[in-house]
């Protein structure tokens, strides 16, 4: 399996169940560059960072601590993440796609799981219907992880590589990853099949905690991410195919 985490914690938020496992599993971290020269970003700011230069090197401390004693082999990319990019080019998405690809080449019946889209819609319409509706929808879906989804179901488009769509926490707070997941897979031409993972909420928060420079930003309202008490008991992923082979 390949895991495709969008940035420096996405893989411990919302895959524990994939990298608590005994069964090998690759991980590459993708928009864990550093802008060059440095520049404050707008998250960088709001979690207290002087710099993306500081803040990229902390959340790369906070990534290995969460990681301590897991042996899965990890690798980062130096794409940029958006507060650090005033405008996305194609070779981004070829980045991401190339990765996969290689990786694919290598493992031809393997599995990519890849972040499923979920958290408020962002699209024009759908602020429109909110607009008229007064309903407020938070947080909505992150652009890096759409962007990574669709290049790696892209990527790994003709193969015989499975694709796996993962819940994003703490996107999931704000919409489900299943509309998503079942929009990309008709959209593929593929079929979707639904399952949970249970997880140690426990473990799971412990390995959280390492995220300090980020906890306070991104934990919903009714309690932190490194408490367990916050914490679904199960994740939820939704495998893809083509062919009979659905089941989980």
């Amino acid at each position: 399996m390949l895991l495709v985490s969008p940035h420096l914690d996405d893989a411990v938020l919302s895959c524990a169940a994939l990298i608590e496992r005994a069964e090998p599993v690759d991980i590459v971290t993708l928009f864990a560059g550093a802008p060059d020269p440095p520049r404050r970003g707008w998250w960088d700011a709001e979690c207290g960072f002087a710099s993306s230069a500081e803040a990229v090197a902390a959340r790369r401390r906070e990534e290995e601590t969460a990681f301590a004693g897991i042996a899965h082999p990890r690798r980062y990319l130096d794409l940029l993440e958006i507060q650090h990019v005033d405008r996305r080019t194609g070779a981004d998405e070829n980045a991401i796609a190339g990765v996969i690809r290689d990786w694919v080449a290598e493992h031809p019946d393997g599995t990519v799981a890849l972040p499923a889209g979920a958290g408020c819609p962002t699209t024009r319409a759908a602020r429109w219907l909110r607009r008229l509706r007064r309903e407020e929808c938070s947080p909505g879906q992150h652009p890096d992880h759409v962007l990574a989804r669709d290049a790696g179901l892209a990527a790994i488009a003709g193969s015989a590589a499975t694709p796996l769509l993962y819940e994003e926490v703490p996107y999931l707070w704000g919409g489900s990853g299943e509309p998503e997941a079942r929009r990309v897979a008709a959209r593929g031409g593929w079929r979707t099949s639904m399952f949970e993972l249970d997880v140690d909420p426990r473990r799971k928060a412990e390995r959280i905690a390492a995220y300090a420079s980020q906890i306070p930003h991104i934990s919903p309202n009714h309690g932190r991410l490194d408490d367990a008490a916050t914490l679904p008991s199960r994740e939820r992923y939704w495998r893809l195919a083509r062919d009979s082979s659905t089941s989980p």
